[in-house]
């Protein structure tokens, strides 16, 4: 050791490195916390800021005669100078039939999904469910009829169908005007 160490020095000196390293180890964690706080606060910023919905519409709207879901000219961008996510998307789901979307994760399905659930507003293009074009249909009533469980929600104990509900037992009456279930639809 040279004798520049004696045995003291050194015993004393290995819990002060010690207590540097944890030290400095717990300052570069509260810098990343810190980093990731202001991309929370922008993330807040996006929901607070954003205009509220506007949850009126029509009071009541009779049953649609029939399923028919009609997507015309469909296109999406999150952003105005963000790439095009849904570009002049056009389909139709008819009553009864099922229908899967697939592809590459990131190339719109849940987005797609959003705009037809009314929780994102497209930036043009029509959808109609039954007949009637959803923005007319007010976010109420869509919710209302609609029942959906997104790839990121998080399930409660119980069925699928009380997580839908809200566990509310009585959540088909109100919409079984007309002999169809809550829970029916495309």
């Amino acid at each position: 050791m040279d004798s520049v160490f004696s045995v003291g020095m050194l015993i004393a000196y290995l819990p002060y490195k010690d207590q540097f390293a944890a030290r400095a180890s717990a300052l570069i964690d509260r810098w990343m916390e810190f980093r990731m706080l202001r991309l929370h606060g922008e993330r807040l910023t996006d929901i607070v800021l954003c205009p509220p919905d506007d949850d009126r519409g029509p009071a009541e709207l009779p049953p649609p005669p029939d399923t028919r879901i009609e997507v015309e000219n469909l296109s999406f961008r999150y952003g105005e100078g963000e790439p095009w996510v849904l570009s002049e998307c056009s389909f139709t789901v008819e009553p009864g039939e099922s229908v899967a979307l697939v592809g590459a994760s990131g190339c719109g399905k849940t987005t797609l999904v959003k705009i037809m659930l009314g929780l994102l507003r497209p930036t043009t293009g029509t959808i109609r469910v039954g007949g009637y074009d959803l923005r007319k249909v007010g976010p109420r009533n869509v919710r209302a009829i609609v029942g959906a469980v997104m790839q990121d929600d998080q399930l409660f104990a119980g069925s699928l169908a009380d997580n839908i509900s809200f566990f509310d037992p009585h959540y088909d009456q109100g919409a079984d005007r007309g002999g169809r279930a809550a829970g029916r639809g495309a």
